[in-house]
C-alpha cells in the first residue's frame, strides 16, 4: 500500500467507518500530492486545538489585532508585561540603536537589521530565537541563528549591547506569510533586505514585490 492508501485506511478505521466511503475518500484525496504533509497538518491542528476546528458550522478563528510590542533590549529578560505568553508564536525584528528607542516598534524603521518568524510552540516561540541569536553572535555556532552569525560579521559581536528586539504575536499559520509581507515591504522601501537576512531570500522577496500582491502597511 502507498502512503495515500494507508492514510485513507487509517482514517476509515479511526472514524469507525462513519462519513465517506473508501471510494469517496480516494477521489477526495486524489489531488493531494504530499499526503504525509497533509497528515502532519491534521496532527498539528489537533495537537494545538484538539477538535475545536473540526466543524463546518462556523469559521475557526483565534486571530487578534496585529500589534507590535515596544522595543526591548536584547538582554532584557522576558516578562508577561510584554503582552504575550512566553511560548507565543509570531514575527520578530531586531534593530541596531545607539540610544534606547521609545514607543511601539516599526518594522520599516531604518534601524531594523533582521526580520524573522517562529512557529514553534515547543521551544518558547519567538522568545527562544533571541537565545539562538545571542548564541550565534557570542559563540562560533552558525546553525542556531543565521541572522546572529551575519550580525557578528557585519556589526561585530562587541556591538550586541546596541541590539533591541520587538515582537508581533501571531497564530502559527500566519507567521510565514506575515514574514514575507514584512520583508517585501522592507524591500519596497529600501531596495534591499535587512542587513542580516540571508541573501538567498532576496530573489524570492524581489519576485513577490514585483507581483504587487503586498502593500506597505507601515510608514516610518
Amino acid at each position: 500500500m502507498n502512503d495515500k492508501s494507508i492514510f485513507i485506511e487509517n482514517l476509515l478505521r479511526a472514524s469507525g467507518g462513519s462519513g465517506l466511503s473508501k471510494e469517496e475518500l480516494t477521489i477526495a484525496f486524489n489531488s493531494i500530492k504530499n499526503i504525509r504533509s497533509f497528515a502532519y497538518m491534521l496532527s498539528k491542528a489537533y495537537e494545538l486545538n484538539q477538535d475545536k476546528w473540526l466543524t463546518c458550522n462556523e469559521l475557526f478563528n483565534e486571530d487578534h489585532d496585529e500589534v507590535w510590542s515596544v522595543w526591548h533590549h536584547i538582554d532584557e529578560k522576558y516578562s508577561t508585561d510584554w503582552g504575550f505568553p512566553k511560548k507565543q508564536t509570531g514575527c520578530y525584528i531586531y534593530g541596531f540603536f545607539t540610544e534606547k528607542p521609545e514607543g511601539i516598534a516599526n518594522p520599516l524603521c531604518q534601524h531594523v537589521f533582521y526580520i524573522g518568524q517562529s512557529r514553534s510552540i515547543t521551544r518558547d516561540g519567538m522568545i527562544n530565537r533571541k537565545s539562538d541569536f545571542k548564541g550565534s553572535v557570542k559563540n562560533d555556532i552558525i546553525t542556531q541563528h543565521g541572522g546572529g552569525f551575519l550580525f557578528k560579521q557585519k556589526y561585530g559581536k562587541e556591538n550586541i549591547d546596541k541590539v533591541y528586539q520587538a515582537y508581533l504575536p501571531l497564530q502559527p499559520y500566519k507567521c510565514r506569510d506575515k514574514e514575507a509581507e514584512l520583508l517585501v515591504n522592507y524591500f519596497k522601501k529600501y531596495g534591499k533586505l535587512p542587513d542580516c537576512n540571508h541573501e538567498t531570500d532576496c530573489s524570492r522577496i524581489k519576485k513577490l514585490s514585483e507581483q504587487n500582491t503586498l502593500d506597505i502597511f507601515y510608514n516610518e
